[in-house]
């Protein structure tokens, strides 16, 4: 055991580390030592060790600082802590970081031997017993698998796996990209797959589907070899290729393990870790269950995939839907227009007629007709007057009502609005109480007030760098209200234009007409509702809109209404 137990002593004081070394030499220990936490943390990046002997106090930064950063680069080193400072508190510090060990200088060198010897047999037990859950493990890593809705968060976490497997901070995943056409890369040197390096290919076409299924390598649950010799490095003779399939932290006497991901002869990606050819043989165990959690990788790629396919088929719909609603929306706009454009020639008609008639008489130098006329004429336009006013005022807004429930509402206009391409990019947060709200609408209103108010909020965040909407729902059950908030961090409404808004036709869109927002309020009046803007130019905008709770029960909702939202620019 003892010639295959790599040990790190990290002390500023030359003595210590050659006393502790001299000792450690004698026993068969393989020792290497660091004047200070940051030569020791380099070791720790390079090789790996099964013990870390380390001074509390040390220059740049201390002994348990020091065993924190080595448990990110090497999760199961194991530490003993050294220290000529008598202290309760880092005894205690150094024990809950994990120590199995804490000697006092100066110490006997039999006193650092059996330090050693002991905390190594402990190791070694936590060893033992930590193999019996790798099943536990590895179904908890499956459920997790399962969980994910993006490839490269997927396979950051099948790559985070097989490091910890192997206990080394070097591995690199290459996948197909679909959505960019890419192969990509993403790579590690520190054992953090969060922060690694990512690095891509644009290509015509997925090289992978082209690999040969009935290659030998292929066939393995892993194999073995240099990045030039890789099936898709000899099948591609790509200088790119070639580049992605060695990663920068490889060493000239490294050769890769190539863990496939395929799923029914179909090549999704690879897992890469590097090894030198004396330490094939000693990762055998870790490399069989790396291979297997490569085919759960596999299996949640392709349902990735799957379900890409089916949101990419999903939004097409979505439009055509949308395009659809305009073609219907246009053409209702085109018959009301007709209409609007009959009634207004008639009162035109009537005045031109009546102006014709009074210039004839005029010209006979019957002045006494002028009066009938003009009182003809401004009788007209008066009717216009009225017509044109009944048209603004949008008299029926109370609609068909029903008692719904809000929570409901919200939750399936959310889902109707996320998909849309007017909200690609945009982050829709819905925080709402468990307890359902019940409130007398006309559903389609309500659907059509919010979608509104909602669809100003994405057009004004949408030029933020993390456009975000947030929808709060709330019941105050004092008052017997209930207020639906929608907040966004675009760039707000200056104070002056504020006071406009919902009170005449204000927009500040280049195509908009100013309706919308007249219609949302004659909606809120409409329903004994009250409304709150707050906003400052840069800071966003929030509004609040309250509505009085139903004293009734919800009626069943039916899923799928807001197929039918009147959209109002």
């Amino acid at each position: 055991m003892t010639e295959s137990t790599h040990i790190l002593v990290a002390d500023d004081e030359a003595i210590v580390v050659s006393l502790v070394r001299d000792c450690l030499d004698d026993e068969g220990y393989i020792v290497e030592t660091a004047d200070c936490g940051a030569a020791a943390e380099k070791l720790l990046q390079e090789k790996q060790f099964d013990l870390l002997i380390t001074d509390i106090r040390m220059p740049d930064f201390d002994g348990i600082e020091l065993l924190r950063r080595a448990k990110l680069l090497q999760p199961n080193i194991s530490a003993i802590f050294m220290t000529g400072y008598a202290n309760i508190d880092s005894a205690k510090e150094a024990i809950k970081e994990g120590a199995l060990d804490y000697l006092m200088k100066p110490f006997e060198i039999s006193e650092i031997r059996t330090s050693v010897r002991n905390a190594l047999q402990k190791k070694a037990e936590s060893d033992k017993n930590n193999s019996g859950d790798e099943l536990d493990k590895m179904a908890t890593l499956t459920r997790s698998l399962g969980a994910v809705d993006d490839l490269p968060s997927l396979m950051n976490m099948s790559l985070g796996f097989a490091l910890i497997q192997c206990n080394i901070p070097r591995g690199a995943a290459i996948y197909w990209s679909p959505s960019d056409n890419a192969l990509v890369r993403i790579s590690t040197n520190s054992g953090d797959t969060t922060t690694g390096e990512i690095e891509r290919i644009e290509l015509e076409s997925d090289p992978l589907r082209a690999l040969p299924a009935n290659c030998p390598e292929l066939a393995q649950d892993f194999f073995v070899c240099k990045p030039n010799k890789h099936p898709l490095s000899i099948q591609e003779d790509n200088r790119k290729i070639d580049r992605l399939l060695t990663p920068p932290w490889l060493n000239d006497n490294e050769h890769l393990v190539c863990f496939s991901l395929k799923r029914n002869d179909r090549m999704l990606g690879f897992l890469l870790l590097p090894v030198t050819a004396e330490d094939i043989e000693s990762y055998q165990h870790q490399y069989k269950l790396i291979s297997m959690t490569a085919q759960h990788t596999a299996l949640s790629i392709e349902n990735l995939l799957l379900l890409e396919e089916s949101r990419q088929s999903y939004n097409e719909l979505q439009d055509l839907q949308e395009r659809t609603i305009k073609l219907e929306t246009l053409a209702a706009r085109g018959e009301v227009a007709a209409e609007i454009g009959h009634e207004l020639k008639n009162f035109l008609g009537v005045v031109y007629g009546n102006i014709s008639l009074l210039e004839l008489q005029l010209q006979k130098g019957a002045a006494e007709m002028y009066p009938k006329y003009m009182a003809a004429i401004t009788t007209n336009l008066e009717k216009m007057k009225r017509f044109t006013t009944e048209l603004m005022r949008e008299a029926k807004l109370s609609g068909d009502q029903e008692t719904i429930a809000v929570n409901t509402h919200l939750r399936e206009l959310v889902d109707f609005m996320r998909p849309q391409k007017r909200f690609t990019g945009v982050n829709i947060e819905l925080l709402i109480p468990e307890e359902e709200i019940a409130f007398d609408t006309d559903p389609l209103l309500f659907q059509q007030l919010m979608y509104n108010i909602v669809n100003n909020a994405a057009d004004a965040c949408k030029d933020s760098p993390n456009p975000n909407i947030a929808i709060v729902l709330s019941m105050n059950s004092v008052s017997s209200t209930f207020s639906v908030s929608v907040r966004d961090n675009g760039s707000g409404i200056d104070p002056a234009l504020l006071k406009k808004a919902f009170n005449t036709r204000f927009t500040t869109k280049e195509d908009g007409h100013g309706f919308g927002l007249i219609v949302c309020r004659r909606i809120i009046d409409s329903h004994n509702g009250t409304i709150d803007v707050q906003s400052a130019p840069g800071e966003g905008a929030t509004i609040t809109i309250t509505f009085p709770i139903s004293v009734k029960e919800p009626t069943e909702y039916i899923a799928g209404a807001t197929q039918k939202i009147k959209v109002i620019r």
